[in-house]
């Protein structure tokens, strides 16, 4: 419990420290903590991925792609793949069904 009170409190912290901080510091700090509080909201998430977005001035589905790789949910990705490749959309879904299957048949060597 006191992990998120600390969190929520560090851009407010940061402001108070470092005086007058630029919006996209405070949107990246903001999104970071969102981010690590997220995991059982997607309303958090959500939040989370809109301030990182605008603090790098980055479309949000970029930001949701990425987080979604980092996740290893290569389902949630297809989208912000979509937007920077130039595959279409069925080509994307092959993809992503082939490499969620070449996952399972790893998991099942083990």
């Amino acid at each position: 419990m006191y992990k998120e009170n600390v969190l929520a409190a560090m851009p407010v912290l940061g402001s108070a420290l470092l005086g007058n901080v630029p919006e996209e510091a405070i949107k990246l700090l903001t999104g970071i903590v969102l981010l690590f509080q997220s995991e059982n909201s997607a309303d958090r998430r959500m939040k989370s991925i809109q301030n990182l977005a605008e603090a790098f001035g980055i479309d949000p589905r970029i930001v949701q792609g990425l987080v979604a790789i980092a996740k290893g949910d290569w389902g949630a990705m297809e989208e912000m793949v979509a937007r920077i490749c130039e595959f279409n959309p069925e080509t994307i879904h092959t993809i992503v069904q082939l490499i969620k299957r070449l996952r399972m048949a790893k998991e099942a060597d083990v």
